[in-house]
């Protein structure tokens, strides 16, 4: 009776541990970030520890500004996310996550800068420029099976957050600010408003692969 037990158990044992979903890593790609207002392009990489959790990161370099600003010249930066994601339901094919983003640039521009002091002013100044911006969002997604092997995915995510610009300007004579010229279209980011909050809405279309 003892020995019968004891093969039950390990039998069970066995099946249980046969069940489990094992853990595995992914990589993907999000080709909307090409047409974003700062073009960038970079792999994301994620680890699913479990059926509920995950740790996910993207990384991207950004080589083009689509607002065309005409002072701007020679941008480039990188951008960084982070996403510890929580499968929610049965299926666990939907997430919800707070999501850490950094993003830095550089840039050559040319702009005015007054000196109060002296009333003198410099018109279309060259100088370099970098903006630093983070943020923080509450994000949901989903994965849609692609493929017959369940290895290919489409993920779609949704947030909505906020983030903060700071902007540093070097080679800037001593006295002399950036005037800031405000007005125009109502829509026109920000991107010359230092130590500004905006929100943000992140949204991504990415191509998923599973690694096993």
């Amino acid at each position: 009776m003892k020995k019968m037990a004891i093969i039950a158990f390990a039998l069970l044992t066995i099946r249980a541990s046969a069940q489990k979903p094992q853990s595995y890593w992914s990589i993907g790609f999000n080709p909307l970030s090409l047409a974003e207002s700062m073009s960038s392009i970079g792999p994301s990489v994620a680890y699913r520890l479990s059926p509920a959790i995950e740790l996910w990161a993207e990384g991207s370099i950004i080589f083009n500004n689509l607002y065309k600003m005409e002072d701007w010249k020679n941008l480039r930066g990188y951008r960084f996310i982070f996403q510890p994601r929580f499968y929610v339901g049965r299926s666990k094919k939907i997430f919800i996550t707070p999501e850490f983003r950094l993003k830095h640039y550089s840039y050559n521009s040319t702009g005015t800068f007054i000196n109060s002091n002296t009333v003198d002013t410099l018109d279309n100044y060259a100088h370099k420029a970098s903006q630093t911006l983070i943020g923080g969002a509450f994000v949901a997604g989903t994965q849609l099976n692609l493929s017959k092997r369940k290895n290919f995915l489409l993920e779609v995510t949704a947030g909505i957050g906020a983030k903060q610009r700071n902007i540093k300007r070097k080679s800037i004579p001593s006295g002399y600010e950036y005037f800031l010229q405000t007005g125009g279209f109502g829509l026109k980011p920000h991107y010359e408003y230092d130590n500004d909050g905006t929100p943000y809405f992140p949204l991504g279309f990415r191509l998923v692969w599973k690694l096993k």
